[in-house]
């Protein structure tokens, strides 16, 4: 797979530059361990110390803290080649920006200090907690609470897909501050473990991964672990999550990418009826079919992320990233239901590619909001607010 470059979408000097980088190190550090990797549930040694040292952590922090700027173009570029390499390490690499990007964005001086160079120097595990049993897309409906006390907070309740949870070394939860059930009743709290009153429970799904479900039971958070200002989570939440969404995109169309190519190599070396698969023509149209749309995701991801980096309209932004995230995930769907088609059997194995990606793009149709969610954001965009 050659560095992407989307049609109609010029990247700078600086953008070919990562996506050449990033090539190289997927080629060099993450393909030898990257089936490993994919197959398991706990976070593989090799791959976590393969993409701490590459760097790319970098793009989530700020110039300022020693990072390189957050950029959601390039974003984008690293999740498409990383996902197209390895799930897992798009996993990785993305589960640690998904809490560290609202300090960067959110965060005091002294967190910032604290937590970003934690980042860059592989020195700390981090975890996002929204998510929760009975809340998902509702983020207004989560019922974790967070109790004032006189030195800070007791925090009660459970959190649902908490990625490495059980070893994370701090924990960005979102929860209840108040009784009101208005937007401005959240608060997101950033504190570090070893903590009192929290367990863990893995909680497996579909594909293989490091989902745990956590629960606080009169858990003792300081006073200053809250990141922005008190009351203000959903907002945090929600202006992260519109930030990453051409990033999911971008994971979506590097794993369907993979998936074509795949199919591509089979159909061209697989006999049958005295050809090869590729000269019959209805496979011929379909992997051109599957082909087209994936470039058009690749083209509206790279479009939605440079409009998240240039708008300051965080209406606007979200409605972009939207529309990025609801086509590229289901077309991504699309392709790899076709690669795993072309297979035939071979491609239901246990621990193929194409099966590992089958099982994998099946998430980001549902995580960082639903297709569902995202319908009701671009209708919102062209309808105005339901009454």
């Amino acid at each position: 797979m050659k560095p992407p470059f989307a049609l109609g979408t010029p990247f700078s000097p600086a953008e070919v530059a990562l996506a050449e980088q990033v090539a190289a190190f997927c080629e060099r550090d993450v393909r030898p361990v990257g089936d490993e990797a994919d197959a398991g549930d706990e976070l593989h040694p090799g791959l976590v110390a393969a993409v701490r040292a590459s760097g790319l952590f970098a793009h989530f922090v700020p110039e300022d803290f020693g990072g390189a700027g957050l950029s959601v173009v390039k974003l984008a570029l690293i999740r498409e080649r990383l996902a197209y390499e390895s799930v897992a390490a798009d996993e990785f690499f993305v589960s640690q920006g998904i809490p560290v990007q609202p300090i960067a964005l959110f965060g005091s001086r002294a967190q910032k200090e604290k937590y970003l160079p934690a980042l860059l120097e592989g020195r700390h595990v981090f975890s996002f907690c929204l998510t929760e049993p009975g809340a998902g897309s509702d983020v207004l409906g989560i019922t974790t609470t967070a109790t004032k006390t006189s030195d800070g907070f007791l925090l009660n309740g459970a959190k649902r897909y908490a990625f490495a949870g059980n070893i994370a070394n701090t924990l960005l939860v979102f929860a209840k501050s108040g009784e009101s059930t208005e937007r401005g009743n959240i608060t997101a709290l950033l504190f570090d473990r070893p903590a009192t009153g929290v367990s863990s429970t893995f909680f497996p799904l579909l594909a293989p991964g490091p989902e745990w479900e956590l629960h606080f039971h009169d858990c003792p958070v300081p006073a200053d672990a809250v990141l922005g200002d008190e009351g203000n989570g959903a907002r945090i939440a929600l202006g992260n999550l519109d930030r990453l969404r051409p990033s999911v995109a971008a994971a979506a169309v590097g794993m369907a990418q993979r998936a074509l190519d795949e199919a591509a190599a089979y159909v061209k070396e697989r006999q049958a009826f005295g050809h090869s698969l590729a000269h019959f023509q209805g496979l011929r149209f379909g992997l051109a079919e599957a082909t087209a749309e994936i470039e058009a995701a690749r083209s509206l991801v790279y479009g939605a992320a440079r409009f998240a980096d240039e708008t300051s309209d965080p209406q606007l932004v979200r409605t972009s990233s939207a529309k990025a995230k609801l086509f590229a995930t289901e077309a991504a769907q699309r392709a790899i239901d076709v690669a795993l088609q072309f297979h035939g059997g071979v491609g239901l194995s246990r621990g193929s590619i194409t099966e590992r990606l089958y099982k994998s793009i099946r998430a980001t149709r549902i995580y960082e909001g639903s297709a569902e969610v995202m319908k009701i954001v671009i209708a919102r965009s062209v309808l105005g607010k339901e009454e």
